[in-house]
């Protein structure tokens, strides 16, 4: 009894030890866009269409709507796309700036295919192609996406559509005094030995705020942290009952016109109505007053947000179906859980989470918003084409339901069929939506590939066992681990270094003392055919005479802080640094070209990139994660391309690889952060950081769903790095 409760205490201990710290990361309610968006209830949408305003080409329509609470105008454009595909996108008729639309995840505009009139009216406008319907409703606003007779995809139907248009600060938009924020500069931070978790600490503390742990990973770990988390089990999903046989089709309007029996009792809601609409113009009146809109705290940071609010939202229903899939990266259940009322929604913005929690919507290193959607009749398939922080809540209108009451439902009307609702909210951008029709699953894999594209074939190597830990000591070490599995006759093809191969953690070098001749050593491996693979992050030293540094400063090809012209700094690994912006097509170019022989020094053919970090991951920003106003190539502010921003280092990194051999080897990149659209340019990663025993068979199970929802949304090669003790 005493060796049983010594064992619980340990495992006490080591759970709490490696939890995640929440504190570092928001919650929907500390989002300012999250908290203001998701408050609002399901409502005859205040859009609506200006029929006169209504369009027709022979491969889209374009009409106007308007917020009729606001007065403001919204263009909105619906495409027909080749193999069952559509396009919706809305935008500010007139904005006072433009808006950003993402860059980079599309493999290019994809091609139109041509739509017929099938009925318009005054109300409500139906065009149709082959088997596919679009139904737009005029007031409110709604589309409906129908196959045959059936909606299969309902954009506003609860009426959540939410533009916030961008507009002049009045003297009444002050936000509430905040705390002042912490001084952002920084300076070098000391140094401290080779240990990563003492530089971590120090930068941290540089700055008041919480240091982070370890962030370093291994697929196999020799001497790294080890640790699990004590989680419960993964749900189970339900068995489905039977599905009724018809999906009944949309209703032109949400709210339905009053009859005779309900009269009198919508015409004392109208009274009360009228007193809620006395209060509400008086909150209208203050709507711009309230908190997070103009100016935003977090801890110690502070976001200045100079354009004020500009965050977009929109519910998209999936009628018929019980369960919907994707939006990585979270460590969840394959099937997502509903959301709405219970946690906070799943937040898609990619960030440095070390020692996360299972079955947690909180957002991890990737984010990819799309999703798909499943029954026993169709399967569908939602791209949300943003690259700004984003929010999904979900809700199911059959939550709570035992398998008999849901077999019950089958003899109910047609009112009662099962639906999941959803409701996008990303911080900036505009609405830009993709819907694939199916209707089999390899048809929504299919359409959705065709849009961002598929993954190349690797090379040959990379489909074998990697070896890597934190850290190989010198060349010797490298020499002997590689001598040791081939005595031992264990099979590996490649090995991987980490930052203390460098010279003082400046990437592209080498230490010199303890690497002395980097070249001979890949060489070696390569005559036991295995290859290297070493680690090169977005940060770059500030440090006088570092070639990387001294280049990208001179060109003006850091990220900015706010003021548009000084560079942005932050603390990472090496300490001081900045960040390449590799949302500018001339950086991504320069930055190919490092991977030159001639130019990365000591490198070989068989030599490769992991690309970590990249979220990107700054130790004393707001959430471990560079500052929303800092500004990008564009004048974009970094919220509104923080998500692409790993994908354009891995792009620049493969770019390269393809360079240095004159296009005639296969590059291999891996990156930990990512978004729609990466799979073009290599593999991804997934952490799962685990000691082997009894505690880890959860993180486990919990690796296979997560693999498996990887590959739904991407069809990527995925590593699964593993600490393993």
């Amino acid at each position: 009894t005493t060796k049983m409760w010594k064992f619980l205490f340990v495992v006490c201990i080591v759970d709490v030890a490696l939890a995640v710290d929440k504190y570092n990361f928001k919650k929907c309610d500390e989002s300012g866009f999250c908290k203001r968006l998701r408050k609002i209830q399901p409502r005859n949408s205040p859009y609506v269409v200006n029929p006169d305003t209504v369009s027709i080409g022979s491969t889209s329509i374009s009409l106007e709507i308007e917020n009729t609470e606001t007065s403001v105008i919204f263009s909105v454009e619906l495409s027909s796309l080749t193999d069952a595909r559509a396009r919706l996108r809305l935008r500010e008729k007139n904005p006072l700036r433009q808006r950003y639309e993402v860059q980079g995840a599309l493999v290019g505009e994809p091609d139109l295919q041509g739509l017929a009139v099938e009925r318009q009216d005054g109300g409500s406008l139906t065009v149709g192609s082959e088997n596919r319907k679009i139904v737009v409703s005029y007031s409110p606003f709604r589309v409906d996406f129908m196959i045959d007779s059936t909606a299969v995809v309902t954009l506003n139907a609860q009426g959540l559509l939410e533009f916030e248009h961008y507009r002049e600060r009045s003297t009444r938009d002050a936000d509430p005094p905040v705390e002042a924020a912490a001084e952002e500069g920084v300076e070098d931070s000391d140094k401290a030995g080779d240990d990563k978790q003492s530089e971590a600490d120090a930068a941290a503390q540089s700055d008041d705020v919480d240091p982070p742990v370890n962030q370093e990973e291994t697929v196999i770990s020799e001497a790294g942290p080890d640790g699990d988390h004590e989680t419960d089990e993964p749900d189970i999903l339900e068995p489905k009952g039977p599905e009724p046989n018809l999906i009944p089709p949309p209703k032109p309007n949400l709210v339905p016109p009053p009859s005779d029996e309900n009269q009198e009792t919508e015409l004392d809601d109208e009274s009360e109505d009228e007193e809620t609409e006395e209060e509400d113009e008086g909150d209208n009146d203050s709507r711009d007053d309230e908190g997070g809109m103009w100016e935003e705290n977090f801890k110690s940071h502070h976001d200045s947000k100079p354009y004020g609010p500009s965050a977009v939202g929109i519910d998209i229903s999936f009628p018929g179906c019980q369960h919907v899939y994707g939006i990585p990266e979270h460590a969840d259940s394959l099937a997502l859980k509903v959301t709405k009322d219970v946690s906070d929604p799943y937040r898609l913005y990619n960030l440095d989470v070390f020692e996360y929690e299972l079955n947690n919507p909180m957002a991890l290193y990737g984010s990819i918003p799309y999703m798909v959607a499943h029954s026993a009749k169709h399967t569908v398939g939602v791209f949300w084409h943003n690259a700004a922080e984003t929010w999904v809540d979900i809700s199911s209108s059959t939550t709570g339901k035992s398998v008999l009451s849901r077999l019950i439902d089958y003899f109910k009307s047609e009112q009662d069929l099962p639906q999941i609702d959803t409701h996008w909210m990303s911080e900036s951008g505009i609405i830009d939506v993709f819907v694939m029709f199916g209707p089999k699953p390899l048809d929504v894999f299919r359409q959705y590939s065709k849009l961002t594209g598929t993954t190349p074939l690797p090379p040959l190597f990379a489909l074998a066992y990697h070896q890597c830990r934190w850290n190989y000591n010198d060349q010797e070490d490298v020499e002997k681990v590689n001598k040791g599995f081939d005595e031992n006759n264990i099979p590996y093809d490649v090995l991987w270094l980490d930052i203390e191969h460098t010279n003082g953690k400046k990437y592209f070098t080498w230490d010199s003392v303890r690497f002395p001749d980097s070249k001979k050593m890949q060489n070696d491996l390569y005559s036991y055919g295995h290859r290297m693979v070493t680690i090169i992050d977005p940060h770059v030293k500030r440090e006088s005479g570092y070639h990387i540094h001294e280049e990208a400063q001179s060109k003006g090809f850091y990220v900015k802080k706010s003021d548009k012209s000084s560079d942005y700094e932050g603390h990472c690994w090496p300490g001081s640094s900045s960040w390449l912006d590799f949302v500018s097509p001339e950086v991504r170019e320069w930055y190919a070209t490092k991977f030159e022989l001639d130019q990365y020094q000591g490198s070989t053919l068989s030599l490769f990139t992991w690309n970590d970090m990249n979220e990107p991951s700054v130790f004393n920003g707001p959430e471990i994660t560079m500052h929303k106003d800092a500004r990008h190539f564009g004048d974009w502010e970094h919220r509104d391309v923080h998500n692409v921003y790993g994908m354009f280092h891995q792009q620049a990194s493969s770019e390269g690889q393809v360079r240095r051999s004159g296009g005639k080897e296969r590059p291999f990149v891996l990156s930990r952060a990512f978004f729609a659209g990466s799979q073009r340019y290599g593999i991804k990663m997934l952490l799962f950081v685990a000691a082997v025993d009894l505690l880890s068979f959860t993180l486990l199970s919990c690796s296979v769903e997560t693999v498996i929802l990887s590959s739904i949304c991407v069809a990527q090669y995925v590593f699964l790095f593993l600490s393993v003790s």
